[in-house]
Protein backbone atom coordinates (compact mmCIF):
# COMPACT_ATOMS: atom_id res chain seq x y z
CA UNK A 1 0.00 0.00 0.00
CA UNK A 2 1.24 3.50 -0.90
CA UNK A 3 1.22 6.42 0.71
CA UNK A 4 -0.51 9.28 -0.27
CA UNK A 5 1.06 12.93 -0.23
CA UNK A 6 -1.34 15.94 0.76
CA UNK A 7 -0.67 18.79 -1.47
CA UNK A 8 1.60 21.63 0.05
CA UNK A 9 -0.01 24.90 0.27
CA UNK A 10 2.63 27.61 -0.85
CA UNK A 11 3.99 29.25 0.93
CA UNK A 12 3.56 33.08 0.99
CA UNK A 13 6.73 34.68 0.92
CA UNK A 14 6.74 38.05 3.29
CA UNK A 15 8.06 41.33 2.75
CA UNK A 16 10.61 42.32 5.20
CA UNK A 17 9.00 45.40 7.56
CA UNK A 18 10.15 48.66 6.84
CA UNK A 19 11.34 49.04 10.27
CA UNK A 20 13.45 46.35 9.58
CA UNK A 21 14.59 47.74 6.41
CA UNK A 22 15.24 51.33 8.10
CA UNK A 23 17.42 49.28 10.82
CA UNK A 24 19.51 47.10 8.49
CA UNK A 25 19.93 50.40 6.25
CA UNK A 26 20.90 53.33 9.12
CA UNK A 27 22.61 50.37 11.20
CA UNK A 28 25.87 52.00 11.50
CA UNK A 29 24.56 55.70 12.27
CA UNK A 30 22.23 53.96 15.00
CA UNK A 31 25.75 52.58 16.57
CA UNK A 32 27.34 55.72 16.76
CA UNK A 33 24.62 57.50 17.96
CA UNK A 34 23.21 55.42 20.67
CA UNK A 35 27.61 54.93 21.84
CA UNK A 36 27.54 58.73 21.96
CA UNK A 37 24.21 58.37 24.48
CA UNK A 38 25.29 55.63 26.20
CA UNK A 39 28.99 55.87 26.30
CA UNK A 40 30.28 51.97 26.07
CA UNK A 41 29.61 49.64 23.14
CA UNK A 42 27.54 46.82 25.55
CA UNK A 43 25.33 49.44 26.35
CA UNK A 44 25.02 50.59 22.85
CA UNK A 45 23.87 47.01 21.49
CA UNK A 46 21.52 46.79 24.23
CA UNK A 47 19.79 50.14 23.77
CA UNK A 48 19.72 49.03 20.05
CA UNK A 49 18.18 45.77 20.57
CA UNK A 50 15.33 46.85 22.88
CA UNK A 51 15.16 50.21 20.15
CA UNK A 52 14.41 47.81 17.33
CA UNK A 53 11.76 45.36 19.19
CA UNK A 54 9.95 48.19 20.73
CA UNK A 55 9.53 49.82 16.68
CA UNK A 56 9.27 46.14 15.41
CA UNK A 57 6.29 45.77 17.91
CA UNK A 58 5.01 49.12 17.26
CA UNK A 59 4.91 48.42 13.40
CA UNK A 60 2.74 45.50 14.02
CA UNK A 61 -0.10 48.12 15.58
CA UNK A 62 -0.13 51.42 13.24
CA UNK A 63 1.92 52.70 10.50
CA UNK A 64 5.00 54.10 10.88
CA UNK A 65 5.66 57.24 8.16
CA UNK A 66 8.97 57.36 8.45
CA UNK A 67 10.47 54.12 9.62
CA UNK A 68 14.42 56.01 10.27
CA UNK A 69 13.52 58.75 12.22
CA UNK A 70 11.50 56.73 14.43
CA UNK A 71 14.30 54.43 15.30
CA UNK A 72 16.62 57.12 15.96
CA UNK A 73 13.89 58.66 18.36
CA UNK A 74 13.01 54.97 20.26
CA UNK A 75 16.91 54.87 20.51
CA UNK A 76 16.87 58.11 22.17
CA UNK A 77 14.23 57.51 24.41
CA UNK A 78 15.78 53.80 25.59
CA UNK A 79 18.73 54.97 25.98
CA UNK A 80 17.99 58.22 28.16
CA UNK A 81 15.95 55.54 30.04
CA UNK A 82 19.07 53.61 30.94
CA UNK A 83 20.84 56.69 31.65
CA UNK A 84 18.32 57.99 34.17
CA UNK A 85 18.48 54.67 35.79
CA UNK A 86 22.28 54.90 36.05
CA UNK A 87 22.11 57.89 37.98
CA UNK A 88 19.29 57.77 39.88
CA UNK A 89 18.49 61.19 38.87
CA UNK A 90 14.94 61.77 37.85
CA UNK A 91 15.40 64.21 35.14
CA UNK A 92 19.10 63.38 33.59
CA UNK A 93 17.68 63.26 30.05
CA UNK A 94 17.81 66.79 29.02
CA UNK A 95 14.71 66.21 26.31
CA UNK A 96 12.80 69.19 28.18
CA UNK A 97 15.74 71.69 27.24
CA UNK A 98 15.91 70.37 24.03
CA UNK A 99 12.12 69.19 23.08
CA UNK A 100 11.10 72.61 21.99
CA UNK A 101 13.54 72.87 18.89
CA UNK A 102 12.62 69.34 17.76
CA UNK A 103 9.35 69.91 17.67
CA UNK A 104 8.27 71.31 14.85
CA UNK A 105 8.32 69.97 11.74
CA UNK A 106 12.34 69.35 10.35
CA UNK A 107 13.35 66.83 7.70
CA UNK A 108 14.88 63.81 8.84
CA UNK A 109 18.67 64.59 8.04
CA UNK A 110 18.05 67.43 10.57
CA UNK A 111 16.12 65.49 12.96
CA UNK A 112 19.10 63.25 13.48
CA UNK A 113 21.84 66.44 13.22
CA UNK A 114 19.55 67.67 16.26
CA UNK A 115 20.02 64.27 18.39
CA UNK A 116 23.42 64.00 17.81
CA UNK A 117 23.63 67.92 19.06
CA UNK A 118 21.25 66.58 21.69
CA UNK A 119 23.32 63.45 22.16
CA UNK A 120 26.36 65.67 22.46
CA UNK A 121 25.25 67.63 24.71
CA UNK A 122 23.87 64.67 27.51
CA UNK A 123 27.50 63.62 27.16
CA UNK A 124 28.96 66.92 28.08
CA UNK A 125 26.65 66.85 31.34
CA UNK A 126 27.85 63.45 32.42
CA UNK A 127 31.28 64.22 32.34
CA UNK A 128 30.14 67.66 34.45
CA UNK A 129 31.10 66.78 38.89
CA UNK A 130 28.38 65.01 40.24
CA UNK A 131 27.27 68.21 42.80
CA UNK A 132 27.66 70.66 39.48
CA UNK A 133 25.79 68.35 37.36
CA UNK A 134 22.92 67.87 40.22
CA UNK A 135 22.51 72.20 40.07
CA UNK A 136 22.63 71.88 36.26
CA UNK A 137 20.09 69.56 35.74
CA UNK A 138 17.88 70.93 37.86
CA UNK A 139 18.31 74.45 36.38
CA UNK A 140 17.98 73.64 32.73
CA UNK A 141 15.62 70.72 32.87
CA UNK A 142 13.53 71.27 36.24
CA UNK A 143 13.49 75.19 35.39
CA UNK A 144 13.90 75.45 39.29
CA UNK A 145 14.89 79.06 40.61
CA UNK A 146 18.43 79.30 42.37
CA UNK A 147 16.35 79.84 45.72
CA UNK A 148 14.58 76.19 44.99
CA UNK A 149 17.48 74.43 43.87
CA UNK A 150 19.97 76.07 47.11
CA UNK A 151 17.21 74.86 49.54
CA UNK A 152 16.92 71.50 47.75
CA UNK A 153 20.57 70.97 47.76
CA UNK A 154 21.20 72.23 51.21
CA UNK A 155 23.96 74.68 49.64
CA UNK A 156 24.28 78.74 49.23
CA UNK A 157 22.43 80.60 46.29
CA UNK A 158 26.31 81.86 45.30
CA UNK A 159 27.23 78.01 45.58
CA UNK A 160 24.48 77.09 43.15
CA UNK A 161 25.69 80.42 40.77
CA UNK A 162 29.18 78.99 40.85
CA UNK A 163 28.05 75.39 39.66
CA UNK A 164 25.80 77.14 37.01
CA UNK A 165 28.90 79.17 35.81
CA UNK A 166 31.07 75.74 35.60
CA UNK A 167 28.28 73.73 34.03
CA UNK A 168 27.80 76.07 31.09
CA UNK A 169 31.16 76.71 30.65
CA UNK A 170 32.74 72.85 30.83
CA UNK A 171 29.76 71.98 28.56
CA UNK A 172 30.66 74.85 25.72
CA UNK A 173 34.08 73.88 26.34
CA UNK A 174 33.70 70.04 25.08
CA UNK A 175 30.84 70.89 22.58
CA UNK A 176 33.21 73.31 21.26
CA UNK A 177 36.06 70.95 21.18
CA UNK A 178 33.59 68.14 19.07
CA UNK A 179 32.58 70.27 16.82
CA UNK A 180 35.76 71.41 15.57
CA UNK A 181 36.08 74.79 17.17
CA UNK A 182 32.49 75.99 15.74
CA UNK A 183 30.88 77.80 18.61
CA UNK A 184 27.96 75.92 20.26
CA UNK A 185 25.00 78.41 21.37
CA UNK A 186 26.16 79.85 24.93
CA UNK A 187 22.76 79.39 27.02
CA UNK A 188 22.26 82.25 28.72
CA UNK A 189 23.45 82.52 32.84
CA UNK A 190 20.63 83.79 35.20
CA UNK A 191 23.32 85.49 37.27
CA UNK A 192 20.31 87.60 39.56
CA UNK A 193 18.52 84.35 41.33
CA UNK A 194 15.07 84.37 40.35
CA UNK A 195 12.26 83.76 43.28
Amino acid sequence: MTKRCKPVAAKKIQQPSLIHCAYISNLAALKRFTLRLTGNFSDAEDVLQEAFLRAYLAEKSYTIEQPAAFLFRISRNVALDLLRRRTRTDSICLEAWAISELTHEISPESELEAYQQLALHCDAVALLPPACRKVYILRKVNDCSYKEIAAQLGISISTVESHLEKGFSRCNLYLKQLNGQMAAPKPALDLVAPG
